[in-house]
């Protein structure tokens, strides 16, 4: 047993790549010992420095992204104090249902009701808002629209 202690050797990887090779006889020799607190203090020591360069770091980081959402704050406000209104026009142009293709769900959420669906139609609309409220207004064109709703099938739809 002896024999096979004193082949072996204990090798410690420290941060920032110190090693430390010790014997089994250094395990309990005071020196050996006092040495390897040493290194285990520095390698502390290194990784605590690291770790406070990295928090004051993130905390700069911190700052400057609160900053930075302060001046996004007063730029929104700003704007919006100078918006009186705005709208927004819409024209889908001509639209193709088809049965395993677009389908009047894939559009809005509001329109899933009508699905399957296959035929044309087209929408143009807009949207207006400003401080007194939000309006819209549209125009829905069909021709020859097929589809199903809650209260069955509904064929050969056309209007405008």
């Amino acid at each position: 047993m002896r024999r096979a202690l004193a082949a072996l050797a204990i090798t410690a990887v420290l941060g920032g790549g110190a090693a430390l090779a010790l014997a089994p006889a250094d395990i309990f020799d005071p020196q050996a010992i006092a040495a390897r607190e040493r290194m285990q203090l520095i390698d502390a020591k290194q990784q605590s420095a690291a770790a406070m360069a990295r928090s004051a770091l993130l905390e700069k980081q911190a700052v400057a992204a609160s900053s930075e959402a302060d001046r996004l704050k007063k730029s929104s406000a700003a704007l919006a104090a100078r918006i009186q209104s705005a709208e927004a026009d819409i024209d889908a142009g001509a639209i193709v249902f088809a049965k395993g293709g677009l389908q009047p769900g894939d559009l809005s959420p509001l329109a899933a009701f009508a699905t399957p669906a296959d035929g044309k139609a087209a929408f143009t609309g807009r949207f207006v808002w400003s401080k007194a409220g939000v309006t819209s207004d549209g125009r829905l064109w069909t021709d020859g629209l097929n589809l199903r709703n809650p209260a069955g099938p509904m064929t050969q739809i056309r209007g405008d």
